[in-house]
């Protein structure tokens, strides 16, 4: 009895982890895919310098035909880079 219930513990766990590993897979597919829809930083762009709410800053030059999907996609992007980073050294 006590040997079922350890077994069905250790199932629960593994379960846990293959769910957990998929939904980051899941979201390092889906960072990869929004990275390739980022153009590249242009040579003679409009440098634009956001503040971050703990008073970093962050800056990339942008070209004048860009949409402000493309800074949104980049707020996005260094966004769940931080997190991730975060969540990498928490876990650690």
């Amino acid at each position: 009895m006590q040997q079922e219930e350890e077994e069905r513990q250790r199932q629960e766990e593994q379960r846990k982890r293959e769910e957990e590993e998929y939904k980051l897979n899941r979201k390092t597919r889906e960072l990869d895919r929004k990275r390739r829809e980022l153009p590249a930083e242009p040579d003679d762009g409009a440098n634009i310098v956001v503040r971050l709410p703990d008073g970093s800053r962050l800056s990339r030059r942008f070209s004048q035909n860009d949409k402000i999907k493309v800074l949104q996609l980049f707020l996005f992007l260094f966004r769940f880079f931080v997190s991730f980073l975060f969540l990498i050294s928490v876990t650690s």
